[in-house]
């Protein structure tokens, strides 16, 4: 058995020193490596061991890859074609990659993907395709990968999505939607995906979410929708218990509501500077013992009778008030009466709002 195990190492060594010019072929960390990474490709050289575990073939000058490209790769597990001049992908192209698991596909200027382009790679976990040119896709194209866990679609053209678009994505744990075109979110979008932990919706432009959109998100403890258009917020958004960061900044909320984040009892970060906000409503940020990072700079603060439970909150609590730099003690500065414009809200004292 040994001695089989053995003969079969030697005869990897020896094909990965059959390797092209413009490649370096070598074993890392037990997995044969192909690394043609920068070498101005337009073609893929031949010669690459077939034998390869990860073939790396990153920031080249790659705009069409043949369907049987990889036919002969049959045991690859990782795929590096990210920064290349890529449009299309063939429908085939991943025909014989049963054993992939990782794909990275990011800084091309793919503008569509084959239905059925994944349907070879049922193992696949981590598919990145940020980056491109996509303006949408089909329901079919990732129903195929009931085992990925990472999917990166930022920077695309993406303006809409279907609600099955993530049918099947069951173990999917990472979703980047971020810097798109998206105006609206389907209520049912996110429904199957019962493990995610982490998504990311910032740099969009959406103005309103389903009050369901993030319900049975059971795991879910990131949450970015900042750099959006959202002025209101549906009262029960927030019921996922795990999360730990809220990153709403840079949107046009002008108001929320009492209780808001009570169902939050982990929440460490709450970011909301760069709304429209004028007050909190009282007790806004009770009960959430683990509280760390608030951000609240650049919001027209009324500082008046109206701002009470605002003020006593940032006079307790200024050590979790952060500034821009995320520095403590971030000062929240009054932007009406005009009398009080430009102070810091802390600054404010009883005799302030004696009248009240």
């Amino acid at each position: 058995m040994w001695g089989f195990t053995i003969s079969i190492l030697l005869l990897s060594l020896e094909s990965l020193r059959a390797c092209p010019d413009e490649c370096r072929c070598e074993d890392k960390a037990g997995v044969p490596t192909g690394d043609c990474e920068g070498r101005g490709l337009y073609s893929l050289p031949p010669g690459i061991p077939k034998e390869v575990g990860t073939l790396i073939l990153k920031n080249n000058s790659l705009d069409h890859l043949p369907s049987d490209s990889f036919v002969n790769f049959t045991q690859l597990q990782t795929l590096h074609l990210q920064r290349n001049w890529l449009v299309t992908l063939p429908v085939s192209l991943f025909s014989s990659q049963s054993q992939l698991t990782v794909l990275y596909l990011y800084g091309n200027r793919l503008t569509s993907l084959p239905d059925h382009i994944f349907t070879p790679v049922p193992k696949l976990e981590r598919l990145h395709l940020s980056g491109n040119q996509l303006a949408h896709f089909s329901d079919a194209v990732f129903a195929p990968l009931v085992k990925l866990k990472t999917l990166l679609l930022s920077g695309n053209r993406l303006q809409a999505l279907s609600p099955n678009s993530f049918q099947n994505l069951q173990k999917l744990r990472v979703l980047s939607l971020s810097s798109n075109k998206l105006t609206s979110l389907h209520k049912d979008l996110f429904r199957p995906l019962r493990s995610l932990r982490v998504c990311t919706l910032n740099n969009n432009q959406l103005a309103q979410l389903p009050e369901s959109i993030f319900r049975g998100l059971h795991d879910l403890y990131w949450l970015t929708l900042a750099h959006n258009s959202l002025r209101h917020l549906p009262v029960n958004l927030f019921q996922q218990k795990q999360i730990k960061h809220l990153y709403l900044y840079s949107n046009q909320l002008q108001s929320l509501h009492a209780g808001q984040l009570q169902p939050l009892p982990d929440l460490q970060t709450v970011k909301l500077n760069g709304n429209q906000l004028e007050v909190l409503p009282s007790g806004f940020f009770a009960n959430l013992p683990k509280l760390s990072t608030v951000t609240v700079y650049d919001n027209p603060w009324r500082c008046d009778c109206s701002s009470s439970y605002m003020r006593g909150w940032v006079r307790d609590h200024g050590q979790l008030v952060k500034s821009q730099g995320l520095q403590s003690g971030g000062a929240v500065m009054c932007d009406s009466p005009t009398q009080v414009r430009g102070l810091p809200m802390a600054n404010l004292t009883d005799a302030d709002f004696s009248h009240c």
